[in-house]
């Protein structure tokens, strides 16, 4: 589904579908290498879980599942998407599961995604505000900083 909105004069689509699905969608194919810059903060698999809508989790069962439906296919769209001289970037942690299991989202993720794109930087960003601090968690992100690979 695409929801088209006007403001003043600037248009807008969004695109109401899982983003590793979006080159099928024949309303996005229109931006071949259209976009400038591209901000991603992808799920940390299977983390947070919400009632409604699609949920990556649930279409790919097992992380090595998810890593390659979700991640490499949300990174074909961005390497469709984003222009040559672009900037494509995300935000990611390692992630440790209630029940223990530990997910290398940084090597994982950034593994996939040098296929498609050339890193260029790393900063790291800290999360002051969290009431996790308390609990002594870590609440250190990462932004990588991706550029158009030739």
């Amino acid at each position: 589904m695409v929801w088209k909105f006007q403001f003043k004069k600037k248009s807008i689509n969004l695109f109401c579908q899982p983003s590793e699905t979006l080159l099928t969608n024949k309303d996005f194919q229109k931006y071949k290498s259209y976009f400038d810059a591209i901000l991603l903060c992808p799920p940390y698999y299977d983390m947070e879980i919400y009632k409604s809508g699609e949920q990556s989790v649930n279409k790919w069962k097992t992380y090595s599942e998810w890593l390659t439906g979700y991640w490499e296919g949300t990174m074909k769209v961005c390497n469709y998407s984003l222009s040559p001289t672009g900037t494509f970037s995300f935000i990611i942690n390692n992630y440790k599961s209630l029940n223990g299991i530990e997910y290398d989202l940084i090597k994982d993720l950034n593994l996939i995604a040098s296929k498609y794109f050339k890193l260029k930087d790393i900063i790291k960003l800290h999360n002051r505000g969290s009431p996790l601090r308390v609990n002594h968690k870590d609440r250190t992100e990462m932004l990588f900083i991706y550029e158009y690979k030739n």
